[in-house]
């Protein structure tokens, strides 16, 4: 019967303990009847018993050896000392999180940059400075667009800025730019730079000026491309710059169309369980590069020799970052300690062996008494090499202890102590009638308990009684040997004295 089925019987012993009865007596009864089958119940369910283990020495359940001692020493501190190691990487943030990355469709969404997501680095060459407010060069726009249809224009001219790490370029960085996605249609952020036009903007350069800076040499235009992404060493999101140089030239339009990536990142730094916090970020980018006519992009305007436009990808990514928690480590260190206990398989062989010789010798020992005195001289691998210092034979010993060690083997098993047992049953039939025997089961020793405060030693107790009444003496008498007993007469004993 399972564990289930006796759950079963208990709750409906439990209504019976609870449910009125018609009669006081039938209450008790029913009450004794299911306390009682409740207990047996628990003691039939209870998955902690424990089986009986004879002892093999007085305080000793198993064999231990002082090889099993060393081989437990080594292989414990070897896991103590990884244990340590493991929980110092994981303290100290070294040990590397489980990372997956999923591609998935993104659906709608609207992405609004905290951080400035595209720079344009326009260089001043031999004096040109190409964005001066009163000799204008290009003109930049901030452009809106959505599903390639512009909707919002804005001069970028005053949003622009020395860099810092050249005094002959400017960057140009648009402010606030927010993105979206619905519906498979995407909106786009365009950064356009159109050659001056004095129909638009009176503080133009003259076209010489104009002529001049286009036909400089070696007249690059960096474009910075910044994304966040999450720093698994620093466990926080940053920042990551990428730089892109295209040539200018005033015959034809550059587009640059760049793809930037939504990922849904999950994060668990959590110390026992687990416990994910999501944030989003643009942590990729696609670029794209063509090269156009002029009068491709007139719904922008005229002359404009540069398109960079930024938009949302469709297919997105949901990235999971799972820092290990401690029960992670201590599974780690466990599957170590595992791997390393497999060395016990060898102990165990070795202990039992040894446990065996040992029984084996104590067996001989106990029907050859002399066997006791023997000076034993082994070799590193227990085999025996002299006997008495060489009084005694070699050969003549090993034909004896095979002999020995094969009936003790037998002796050792338990249909042979069965075997044993009954030999001296029929033995004790033929020396005493059965119904003697029978009556051995209504005997036993008395304990001679002090009366008042007096107190009676053991030799004063066994004095009082003759030697036909049962002593404390008798309790031990097949158990302790005593080599101090006088013999008496007795031709057996005399004969097979040691």
């Amino acid at each position: 019967m399972n564990n289930i089925q006796y759950i079963i019987q208990v709750i409906k012993i439990l209504l019976i303990l609870f449910c009125p009865s018609p009669s006081e007596y039938q209450i008790n009864s029913n009450k004794n009847e299911a306390k009682q089958k409740i207990m047996n119940i628990l003691e039939k369910i209870d998955q902690f018993g424990t089986n009986y283990q004879q002892s093999i020495g007085i305080g000793k359940k198993s064999y231990k050896s002082i090889f099993g001692g060393i081989i437990t020493l080594i292989v414990y501190s070897l896991c103590l000392l990884y244990f340590v190691y493991k929980f110092y990487l994981w303290t100290s943030g070294q040990l590397d999180p489980k990372i997956s990355t999923v591609q998935q469709i993104i659906g709608n969404s609207n992405v609004t940059f905290d951080f400035n997501p595209i720079m344009v680095d326009l260089p001043a060459l031999n004096g040109l400075d190409p964005l001066d407010p009163t000799n204008l060069i290009m003109m930049p726009y901030y452009v809106v667009t959505y599903d390639n249809q512009p909707l919002e224009f804005k001069s970028l001219l005053f949003n622009t800025y020395p860099n810092s790490l050249t005094s002959r370029s400017k960057l140009v960085i648009p402010q606030n730019v927010s993105l979206q996605y619905q519906n498979n249609v995407s909106s786009q952020a365009v950064i356009a730079f159109q050659v001056c036009d004095r129909t638009l903007y009176q503080y133009c350069a003259a076209q010489e000026l104009i002529d001049l800076y286009f036909k400089q040499p070696q007249l690059f235009v960096n474009v910075y491309l910044t994304i966040k992404t999450f720093n698994q060493d620093l466990k926080k999101f940053e920042l990551i710059t990428n730089k892109l140089q295209y040539a200018f030239e005033i015959q034809f339009t550059l587009y640059n169309r760049v793809l930037f990536q939504i990922q849904n990142t999950d994060v668990s730094e959590e110390f026992l369980i687990q416990n994910y916090v999501r944030g989003t970020t643009v942590n990729s980018f696609y670029n794209t590069l063509q090269t156009l006519s002029l009068n491709f992009f007139t719904s922008i305007g005229q002359n404009v020799i540069a398109v960079i436009q930024a938009e949302i990808n469709g297919i997105g990514q949901k990235q999971t970052i799972q820092y290990p928690i401690l029960a992670e480590i201590l599974a780690d260190v466990g599957s170590i300690m595992s791997t390393l206990l497999t060395i016990k398989i060898l102990v165990i062989l070795f202990n039992n062996y040894m446990m065996e010789q040992q029984i084996i010798d104590s067996i001989i020992k106990f029907y050859f008494p002399e066997y006791r005195k023997l000076n034993l001289q082994r070799n590193y691998f227990n085999k025996v090499i002299s006997v008495n210092d060489g009084q005694i034979s070699l050969q003549s010993y090993n034909k004896f202890y095979q002999q020995a060690y094969q009936i003790a083997q037998k002796k050792l098993t338990v249909q042979n102590q069965i075997y044993e047992i009954s030999r001296i049953q029929f033995i004790l039939q033929s020396l005493q009638n059965r119904q003697l025997i029978n009556q051995s089961h209504q005997i036993g020793i008395k304990i001679i308990w002090p009366i008042g405060s007096t107190q009676i030693s053991a030799e004063e107790s066994s004095n009082e009684v003759d030697d036909a009444q049962l002593q404390m003496d008798d309790y031990s008498l097949m158990v302790e040997y005593n080599d101090n007993i006088e013999l008496r007469n007795n031709p057996f004993y005399e004969k097979n004295k040691i």
